[in-house]
């Protein structure tokens, strides 16, 4: 991957949270922008497929607290908590992983 005819050497995954089994959010809605294509394949998907990778190696209560965080839409019934996650996914604010690759 390159940014500006150079090659990408770092990237800050700074608030990125798992939020389901298959979807995570990079956190950036509050730079009010969404994650292209390219960057989902090529930059994060790469990265959550060796976080999944090195849990396996955890202890399950490191495991299934590392990445966990909060959706930000207040907790409700399930029905609710599904439809904000649904909501989520089709504006293209969080990221789904399939068979270790980001769609």
């Amino acid at each position: 991957m390159y940014v500006d005819e150079q090659p990408l050497i770092f990237f800050h995954f700074h608030g990125l949270k798992q939020i389901d089994r298959w979807a995570y959010d990079p956190g950036l809605d509050v730079y009010q922008t969404n994650a292209t294509t390219v960057i989902r394949r090529s930059v994060y998907s790469p990265y959550i497929r060796t976080l999944a990778e090195t849990a396996r190696h955890l202890p399950p209560s490191i495991r299934d607290t590392a990445l966990r965080g909060n959706i930000r839409y207040p907790a409700g019934s399930k029905p609710r908590r599904r439809l904000g996650l649904v909501r989520g996914i089709l504006e293209r604010r969080y990221i789904v992983v399939l068979s270790g690759c980001a769609l």
